[in-house]
């Protein structure tokens, strides 16, 4: 019950992060094509049925979506000419569009991506096959890359890369109309596997109970200021620091400002362990992670 309540919570931050990127009714786009696509999602079936569901972000930041027969469509089957077919379409509906930081954040992810390792297995029969991939275009040549992110139903596949599975969350949460056995044992990616917040930043098994906490909130111009702690928020930051969960990745930035960071010192005033929060997520040397 515990873990299934975690995940539940996980998702409404997550949906409630990026709920924000559509608007109340999708757009009227009839006729006009995606741009270069960076990002996509499709499920085919085949077996008990005959289905095409495709979700996808282009370059401009746009969300498309489309579905149908796949008698029909004929969707392609390498990825070089789906995202050739879907540019080539004016049929896709447009369901909204990210804001210019969100599509910084979706970037940098994509640039982040690690390759894909391994193969595809076999998993369940005739429940059809949903397929993600994240596509980055050499500025050299324009020569498209792609990195295979996840699969899940008949084939199941999970890229491990934290940049990927990040990647594979935004999907689903972008485009629930695209059927995905996600998460499901046997069928889908498992997804990030979530971690005590101090074996994470390095520091678990420190006895934070004991120690003293200090904070100072970093400004890109002035920089660091002190911060004062009533007992609520320090009470707040030791549970946290204690019992707080990573629980995935949501982007690959770093700042320099607009962070608060929190110490905990012994007896000796030795520090001991020390995070950061940047607008509800923790900071790290390689991006940003939810915390909860």
């Amino acid at each position: 019950m515990m873990k299934t309540l975690k995940k539940t919570i996980t998702w409404i931050l997550v949906i409630g992060i990026l709920a924000a990127l559509f608007p109340a009714g999708a757009e009227d786009t009839a006729g006009i094509h995606p741009g270069q696509i960076i990002l996509y999602t499709a499920y085919r079936q085949m077996g008990w049925g005959d289905a095409i569901q495709i979700g996808c972000v282009d370059e401009d930041g746009a969300c498309w979506t489309l579905e149908g027969s796949n008698a029909d469509l004929k969707w392609p089957y390498r990825p070089e000419e789906q995202i050739a077919w879907i540019t080539g379409r004016t049929d896709l509906t447009c369901v909204g569009k990210l804001t210019s930081d969100e599509r910084f954040d979706l970037e940098g992810l994509i640039n982040c991506a690690e390759k894909a390792q391994g193969e595809p297995v076999s998993a369940a029969d005739d429940a059809g096959t949903e397929t993600s991939y994240a596509v980055r275009y050499s500025w050299k040549t324009g020569t498209a890359e792609f990195i295979l992110l996840g699969m899940s139903g008949d084939d199941l596949y999970e890229n491990t890369g934290e940049n990927a599975q990040a990647l594979y969350r935004v999907l689903r949460v972008l485009f629930p109309g695209v059927t995905s056995y996600a998460y499901q044992e046997y069928m889908g990616p498992k997804g990030f596997t979530a971690v005590p917040l101090g074996e994470f930043c390095g520091w678990n098994g420190a006895d934070l109970e004991h120690a003293v906490i200090t904070a100072a909130y970093e400004d890109c111009e002035t920089g660091f200021r002190k911060v004062e702690l009533d007992a609520e928020t320090e009470n707040r930051i030791r549970s946290l620091a204690m019992n707080g969960m990573v629980t995935g990745k949501a982007n690959c930035t770093f700042t320099t400002g607009g962070t608060t960071y929190y110490w905990f010192k012994n007896a000796e005033g030795e520090t001991i362990a020390t995070f950061g929060i940047y607008h509800g997520l923790l900071t790290h040397e390689n991006g940003m992670y939810f915390i909860e």
